[in-house]
């Protein structure tokens, strides 16, 4: 826990330390003054240390059998909630996470999403179904297969009704690529935009994606870390114990753009973002400047505290 304003205040001057922060601050590189407090902090011994989760089968078994829990009184979301925190921490190739998927597709099943179903038994099998399960799934494989084939064609016209419904299909502005041309912006004493011509209601005007995005608190057991899609068959990171993705496409482009940096102090993240702000604004360091990761990985977790 970081010093109280007060103690550190009394720490500095006693030791004479205070010219080498308040140097640092006439500074405008903000980083000498992440550094010099650094030192101060390391030599006082108050520099906050947080360990990192690892996978952990037992606690993947926990979440596993709170959601078997959930499941037998009904609570179905419950219960996926419970097995995807199984799958967060069941370490890769695990029997685990081959019961964490099983379970899963128990719930959805449950669920009548058949189709859904499928994907978690087929993951399980891949992974090498557990034998003292292989024929309950099996059963399970067949039932879902039968089912599925109406739910299919149902989904397939929703999504082909969302994808029409959200489609961006209009000339584009030449002042600003992500919005339609029915737009336009002025100068006055402001920057004004403004309606270039008759807007029908509902007709899209900008679509542009976010450079970096976070999930709220509550979204984070079912939906993607990356593009943030609710989603019945997330997959974990095989990093660390607290993020999901939908798809492993999302997991590589996550890993390429800032997850591979961020996965290493997801801990770090969780204890000092107490906003989704704050954690945007992680993301969006790790993102545009991957290369503050050159520093010692306790300095930059520092960096992120002192921040």
């Amino acid at each position: 826990m970081f010093l109280t304003p007060n103690f550190f205040n009394n720490y500095l001057r006693e030791r004479g330390l205070g010219n080498q922060i308040y140097a640092a601050m006439k500074n405008d590189d903000y980083s000498d003054v992440v550094m010099a407090a650094l030192s101060v902090l390391e030599e006082s011994g108050s520099l906050p240390t947080i360990e990192k989760e690892n996978k952990c089968e037992k606690r993947s078994d926990k979440y596993r059998e709170e959601g078997n829990i959930a499941f037998k009184v009904g609570n179905v979301y419950r219960a996926l909630e419970f097995y995807n925190r199984a799958l967060m921490y069941a370490p890769k190739t695990s029997r685990a996470i081959k019961l964490a998927y099983s379970n899963r597709s128990a719930i959805l099943f449950k669920m009548e999403q058949f189709s859904k179903c499928l994907i978690d038994i087929e993951t399980c099998c891949k992974l090498g179904c557990p034998t003292d399960i292989e024929s309950k799934l099996i059963k399970r494989k067949n039932k879902a297969t039968k089912r599925s084939k109406t739910e299919n064609i149902t989904a397939s016209l929703l999504t082909s009704y969302f994808k029409d419904y959200f489609k961006f299909d209009v000339k584009s502005n030449t002042s600003i690529p992500c919005a339609s041309s029915d737009i336009e912006v002025i100068k006055e004493s402001i920057f004004k935009v403004v309606a270039a011509k008759d807007i029908k209601v509902g007709t899209p005007l900008v679509l542009e994606d976010s450079f970096v995005s976070c999930n709220n608190e509550e979204n984070i057991p079912f939906s993607c870390h990356y593009c943030h899609k609710m989603s019945l068959n997330l997959i974990p990171c095989e990093g660390c114990c607290l993020v999901l993705f939908c798809s492993e496409e999302c997991k590589e482009i996550c890993l390429k753009e800032y997850h591979s940096i961020e996965c290493q102090i997801m801990e770090v993240i969780q204890s000092i973002a107490f906003s989704p702000m704050a954690k945007l604004m992680i993301k969006g360091t790790l993102k545009f400047c991957p290369n503050v990761w050159v520093m010692e990985k306790s300095n930059f977790i520092f960096a992120l505290h002192w921040c």
